[in-house]
């Protein structure tokens, strides 16, 4: 995913663009993040942090591996949001996600 395909922006009514990233907790999501957030700091922008989750730990069983890696990388995503000083909000799509990729996957 491209840098520019990584973010988008709309301006507040204080004429602030205020522009969200997408936060995986990986690396290439925290530079664009860095990135993004020192180009912030020199125009009228306002940046935060978007981390979208796409599993229900309640699908597991009680070994739930792969929650806990999504576990992990959302409290990676905090991380780098923190450090960065920008506002981290979640966003679930596990329906979304259950019915428009894992289950197609399964049944192809």
């Amino acid at each position: 995913m491209g840098y520019n395909n990584m973010m988008t922006s709309t301006v507040n009514t204080n004429g602030i663009r205020r522009i969200a990233v997408a936060i995986s907790g990986g690396v290439d999501s925290s530079v664009a993040a860095y990135l993004l957030k020192r180009s912030a700091s020199n125009h009228n922008h306002e940046l935060m942090g978007l981390h979208m989750s796409n599993w229900n730990t309640l699908d597991e069983d009680s070994h739930g591996n792969f929650c806990e890696q999504s576990e992990r990388d959302a409290r990676d995503a905090n991380d780098v949001c923190d450090s960065l000083g920008i506002e981290m909000h979640k966003v679930e799509f596990i329906s979304e996600y259950w019915n428009g990729v894992f289950e197609p996957f399964v049944n192809a």
